[in-house]
């Protein structure tokens, strides 16, 4: 189901470098340097860390739903509702930006 081009997770914080989780050693992969240049508070450089090293699986959760409301037919009974087609979009939009479009 993935049709992304990232490097494949899980991802870890490992200090200032998020990376693929591991022994940071030849089998671990660097994902990201956040360097911390501009002194921000330690608890939001450990928070965007921590976000960035969740996008694999925030992707796959994101893959799983649209594949689920996917599969539902248009409206009417049994159908998507208003409200799962808006979830749709979003999830879509996500994705899409995660695959490298336009941000």
């Amino acid at each position: 189901m993935n049709n992304s081009n990232h490097t494949r997770g899980p991802w870890q914080v490992d200090g200032q470098t998020v990376r693929t989780a591991g022994p940071p050693d030849r089998s671990s992969r660097t994902i990201a340097d956040l360097g911390n240049p501009r002194g921000q508070l330690d608890v939001v450089f450990q928070a965007n860390a921590a976000l960035i090293s969740a996008a694999p699986e925030m992707v796959e959760a994101l893959e799983v739903v649209d594949a689920l409301l996917s599969s539902k037919p248009d409206y009417g009974p049994g159908g998507i509702t208003g409200f799962e087609a808006d979830a749709l979009a979003t999830v879509r939009q996500a994705l899409y930006k995660a695959r490298g479009g336009p941000k």
